[in-house]
């Protein structure tokens, strides 16, 4: 079972568990689509969470205008959970500059990363303070890069994962992990595939173009003696002597012609050399082989 899967092993387990809220949050940082019931929300602040997480066009500047300049009663506040404390500051100035720094500098550092990545713009100030080998994973992947050793921590970090938050935390840096050590292996693999491929492309280009110019080589030199046998029947030696000596004379010039104009006018010969490519193309076919698509994989594999 490859890592990414027990991430989404473990989102299921946890989303048994974890609020509606929740599960919108996860969505929407990850920007996968929610696939369960959701219900009306009723409160201001639960329609500020919904319009944001599911990124509705539904107008909530009347509940904003209520909700963000509010004060905190007897510890109750949407400041003091992530959740509901990004979307009020993604529509409020006012309470993203109340709250969302004193938030960063006050929780763990899964949350820390959740809030650079959704507010790229504000100038967090981080101070490194690792505990949990998930606290590690983040700082040595994200504010203080150390790939390599980043690397090390990801087995244990994922082991220590009791949340959505966390998850959320270790998935954005096994991804960014990924898009840093990407698989060598696979990569010299595929780049030797996608070699043989064009190997094969032009070996069976150069066999079938050469086939065809062998045989209108020979259509050509069989041409002149079965159309004199043709005139035979209905001309009589006087002519036929008349139309071989024009044809020696004006064959060659005609050849001479036909090699220099496909040199300087390709265009006017390009017929010649599509249906080259066509019959490429239906040698490809005849074996159930796209030709257009190992063309487009085989520059995809360049990169």
């Amino acid at each position: 079972m490859t890592l990414k899967t027990e991430i989404e092993n473990l989102r299921d387990s946890l989303f048994a568990k974890a609020s509606e809220k929740e599960k919108l949050f996860y969505c929407f940082v990850t920007q996968q689509p929610y696939n369960g019931i959701m219900e009306t929300p009723v409160g201001d602040l639960d329609k500020i969470c919904f319009a944001v997480f599911t990124n509705s066009n539904s107008d909530v500047s009347a509940e904003v205008q209520h909700i963000a300049p509010s004060e905190p009663y007897k510890n109750i506040h949407y400041s003091n959970s992530i959740t509901t404390l990004i979307p009020v500051c993604l529509k409020s100035e006012e309470a993203k500059n109340k709250y969302l720094k004193k938030y960063f500098d006050s929780h763990s550092l899964a949350e820390k990363l959740l809030l650079t990545k959704i507010f790229p713009a504000e100038n967090f100030q981080f101070l490194s303070n690792s505990k949990t080998e998930l606290d590690k994973l983040i700082d040595e992947t994200f504010f203080h890069p150390n790939f390599d050793n980043a690397e090390t921590h990801l087995t244990s970090a994922f082991s220590e994962i009791t949340d959505i938050l966390e998850l959320l935390a270790f998935r954005s840096a096994y991804y960014e992990l990924l898009k840093v050590h990407t698989n060598t292996k696979v990569e010299k693999q595929l780049a030797e595939l996608s070699e043989e491929v064009n190997k094969l492309i032009s070996i069976v280009t150069k066999r079938i173009s050469f086939t065809i110019d062998l045989l209108t080589f020979f259509i050509l030199l069989f041409a002149s003696p079965m159309a004199v046998y043709e005139l035979n029947k209905y001309y009589d030696k006087l002519q036929i002597d008349k139309l071989s000596s024009i044809w020696t004379f004006v064959s060659p010039i005609i050849t001479v012609l036909i090699l220099i104009g496909r040199k300087l006018f390709p265009k006017m010969f390009s017929f010649y050399e599509d249906f080259k490519h066509t019959l490429v193309v239906f040698w490809f076919w005849l074996r159930k082989i796209s030709y257009n698509k190992l063309i487009q994989l085989c520059k995809v594999n360049k990169y």
